[in-house]
């Protein structure tokens, strides 16, 4: 429910595509493709792997690698990633939580 209300509330805030950076093309109008906020928020919180939550949402390798980049930069202390990404400052703290939240439950593993 956290990663749901997180998710919905950075839509709300900039608009139905904003997730696409993050996911890829399939994210656009509120991640309708990938089965909508809710669906993406449980193979999350469900997927042991990143290559699990990957799999599961049957992202490109295209947008599994760039997500898993993203991931890398964060873990290794690089957030220009997020501000590349258009991740506002204001929001960079958030985002970095987020992430690290699924890095130290060995979503890169």
């Amino acid at each position: 429910e956290e990663t749901t209300s997180f998710l919905q509330s950075l839509l709300n805030a900039h608009g139905t595509n904003y997730l696409e950076s993050l996911f890829g093309p399939k994210a656009r109008n509120s991640l309708e493709l990938l089965g909508g906020v809710q669906n993406v928020a449980i193979v999350l919180s469900e997927s042991q792997t990143i290559d699990d939550f990957a799999q599961s949402l049957d992202l490109t390798y295209r947008d599994m690698e760039n997500l898993k980049m993203i991931f890398l930069s964060i873990e290794q202390g690089d957030l220009g990633i997020l501000s590349a990404i258009g991740i506002e400052d204001s929001e960079i703290g958030d985002m970095k939580f987020f992430f690290e939240k699924l890095i130290n439950t060995g979503f890169l593993d």
